[in-house]
């Protein structure tokens, strides 16, 4: 890449093409290429102000609206980074996150400006952009003629991830990252004007930025999809033509529980994607048979890794080793990856997930959340995923769980996937997760399921014949619906804490 104009450059490359076309379609609005490049050289020309001042970072608190598209490229057409906000989060975190990310100007839609009304003693410096239908409502500055040149190394957007201490985590994506990733799948799906791309994730999801950027550097039309979209999935995905789908597959479970998935129900696909949590064999299985004519995908990427870094064509078969789930595939060209056991040293064939390379982000922004997250090894600096993974047969590599989801029970090692997936063959359970919990001195599991309500008591029996006995949960409880989080992946922290209350409840009643 040329260090001339980065992401924008991309997206004025989709916009010359065919100016006319249709860039985006939400809230039953369409917005062409020509319309969110005024919009976002209007935008732009307002964060720098009357005295065309740059702020190095660019908050854009919006829901799914016009406004997170067009504010993010705004940012980034003014040379800044666009740091996305949720104005579903709780006040006190979006504060946490702007200051950490140190903004001075925040693009905001009415319910963002809201938001930040409400916390603005605690915010007394920021500046605010607001916006109508994604124009601004009142001109700080004059539009932009152009987007400002940039280079490779500049940052072209900010994520927050959650950190372990319960303070936000800030993840600097340069454009030189973006852009390795916006290039290598562009080579391996040749996404064009033609195709019509699914927006179902939330601005502060990074997995938002693969509809943004690759469907507007190809001239697609991107449409955001409403959580009511998967109520009636096969209707939408006609209407709108949709060829490239993108979700976590939590969504093939909501779809599978809300309306089925009747053989051939998604005939305009194209190209299916999944990414951002473990993909099981026949969820994979249920959605190729409802769209047979697309090619489907697994993709795997921590945010640190910039959006995705693997992928794995699914290919109908059940691939040894890979404990139910579909592979997770290999590292995209360029990148490089490493499999570590406890002590860091390097292993055959299970560990932890290193990778090095181009789409490798160059450290959080606040230094010290870098300890313990990089390993030097043979003078290269790796990130240290978190995530388990086994090397398969084939030369794939297949997902185990996180570190942090596997337990000892009993001197065990048991990976709570492994206990999820056999669950789920269970007849009567249509989705469950699996968590461990202290009691009575030791580590035990308890799985909570929906589904039928019937089957609890005979869930642990039935389950014997597939799993050794340190591994069938001691607790089985059943809900209406597994809980998600604003991303639509398990809500596994919540989950926790509803044990551990439930839990302290029964061991109270049973002291008195």
């Amino acid at each position: 890449m040329t260090d001339s104009g980065g992401l924008a450059e991309r997206v004025l490359h989709g916009i010359t093409l065919r100016p006319g076309r249709t860039a985006l379609r939400v809230g039953g609005t369409a917005y062409s290429y020509a319309s969110i490049h005024e919009i976002a050289l209007s935008l732009g020309g307002a964060v720098r102000g009357p005295d065309a001042r740059a702020p190095a970072r660019v908050g854009v608190l919006a829901g799914s609206t016009v406004l997170a598209h067009t504010g993010i490229l705004a940012a980034i057409y003014a040379g800044a980074a666009a740091v996305p906000l949720n104005p579903n989060f709780p006040p006190a975190r979006t504060v946490q996150m702007i200051k950490a990310a140190g903004l001075d100007t925040v693009i905001a839609d009415h319910r963002g400006a809201r938001v930040l009304a409400s916390v603005a003693t605690s915010l007394p410096e920021v500046r605010l952009v607001t916006a109508s239908q994604g124009a601004p409502a009142t001109t700080a500055g004059p539009a932009l003629s152009k987007p400002v040149p940039v280079t490779s190394s500049d940052t072209a957007y900010v994520m927050f991830t959650s950190g372990s201490t319960g303070r936000p985590k800030g993840v600097p994506i340069s454009h030189g990252n973006a852009l390795h990733f916006i290039d290598t799948l562009q080579e391996r799906y040749q996404v064009g004007p033609a195709d019509v791309v699914t927006q179902t994730f939330e601005p502060t999801f990074d997995l938002f930025m693969f509809g943004l950027f690759m469907a507007w550097s190809a001239n697609a039309t991107l449409v955001a999809a409403p959580p009511q979209a998967l109520r009636k999935l096969p209707t939408f995905a006609a209407e709108h033509g949709i060829s490239v789908w993108f979700s976590v597959p939590g969504a093939i479970r909501l779809v599978k529980k809300l309306i089925g998935l009747p053989l051939g129900s998604l005939p305009s696909l194209r190209l299916s994607l999944f990414c951002g949590e473990a993909l099981t064999f026949d969820d994979a299985v249920a959605w190729q048979a409802a769209a047979p004519t697309s090619r489907v995908e697994n993709l795997y990427g921590p945010t640190e890794l910039t959006i995705a870094c693997t992928a794995y064509r699914f290919t109908g078969m059940p691939v040894p080793g890979a404990r139910g789930l579909v592979p997770i595939g290999r590292p995209y060209p360029g990148l490089r990856y490493l499999l570590v056991g406890h002590d860091l040293r390097p292993v055959a064939n299970e560990g932890e997930l290193c990778v090095t390379g181009p789409q490798m982000f160059g450290g959080y922004l606040d230094p010290c959340d870098d300890a313990g997250r990089f390993l030097s090894h043979e003078g290269a600096l790796w990130y240290r995923t978190g995530d388990r993974v086994v090397l398969l047969p084939d030369g794939d590599l297949g997902y185990v769980g996180r570190l942090d989801q596997q337990t000892k029970v009993r001197g065990y090692r048991v990976e709570l996937l492994e206990v999820e997936n056999a669950l789920r063959q269970l007849d009567g359970v249509a989705d469950c997760v699996v968590v461990p919990v202290r009691y009575d001195g030791e580590t035990s599991l308890t799985a909570i399921y929906s589904g039928d309500p019937s089957v609890a008591a005979e869930l642990p029996r039935r389950l014997s014949a597939a799993l050794p006995g340190y591994m069938i949960p001691t607790f089985v409880s059943h809900v209406r619906d597994i809980p998600v989080n604003s991303n639509g992946k398990t809500d596994r922290r919540l989950l926790a804490d509803w044990v551990e209350r439930d839990l302290a409840i029964v061991v109270k009643n049973a002291g008195t």
